[in-house]
């Protein structure tokens, strides 16, 4: 009598090779990156001091925009592993991009304080699905034995950002003014960062996952880890604490 279960035959892969589809998934989320912290991290700094500029808003209330932006990213990142598994990591990652170059667009239109708390509040929806929680979910779909180096690829885009968006940043909007500055950065999301997530961000094919072995096997259960019991973990405080110390003061 034959087992009426399918049979999932192993299907060997290389990880380290460049015809991998992986790597292209790494470009991808090394984009993500690059406008993530470009436009999101960096970016603050050049949108307080032109807003206060244009409109005359007291920088401390500024200041306090980019505050609720961290933290409501921050909270949004822990709940981003749920969306990926719920909508997959395709769909996350171009719901992300949208709201963050539609928030990059608003900032062009806005007239009063109020406004930019609410403009922010998108962009933290679109910050957490481009963020470290993001592309580590998607990295940890196509990697294992590569994972580190793939993970480190990716997350170069952070620095990235600063050197490559910020400095162009700043000349576009001495040269043609902070709102055509940033309904260009919003076209940028739109032609570039939102096509390459349409064409490469993904789940590996048909239900399978990389395994230590180097082979593809069917994905197994999910392990024991909750949000719960991680949150609850020391040894979870003992990274994420001084991390969180680490980039308050660099925020701050």
């Amino acid at each position: 009598m034959t087992s009426a279960i399918p049979q999932v035959r192993a299907i060997a892969i290389d990880e380290s090779s460049p015809r991998y589809a992986g790597w292209r998934v790494v470009i991808a989320c090394y984009l993500a990156a690059v406008f993530c912290w470009g436009f999101g991290l960096y970016g603050h700094g050049v949108y307080l001091a032109e807003l206060h500029r244009l409109h005359g808003w007291p920088t401390s209330l500024i200041s306090g925009a980019t505050t609720i932006f961290y933290l409501m990213t921050a909270t949004l990142v822990v709940f981003i592993s749920d969306a990926i598994a719920r909508l997959g990591p395709r769909r996350v990652m171009l719901i992300g991009g949208a709201c963050f170059g539609g928030a990059v667009a608003l900032l062009a239109f806005i007239t009063d304080l109020w406004q930019l708390y609410i403009v922010y509040l998108l962009m933290a929806v679109g910050a957490a699905s481009m963020h470290v929680g993001s592309i580590s979910n998607v990295i940890g779909l196509w990697f294992d034995r590569q994972r580190g180096l793939a993970l480190s690829l990716a997350l170069n885009g952070a620095s990235s950002g600063g050197i490559l968006v910020t400095p162009v940043l700043v000349l576009a909007i001495a040269y043609y003014g902070f709102a055509t500055a940033m309904l260009a950065a919003a076209l940028l999301f739109a032609v570039v960062l939102l096509p390459v997530i349409a064409l490469w961000i993904d789940r590996p094919p048909a239900s399978v996952a990389p395994t230590p072995s180097g082979t593809v096997h069917a994905a197994a259960a999910a392990p024991a880890w909750s949000r719960r019991r991680a949150l609850n973990s020391p040894a979870f405080w003992s990274v994420a604490a001084p991390f969180a110390v680490a980039l308050t003061a660099q925020a701050t």
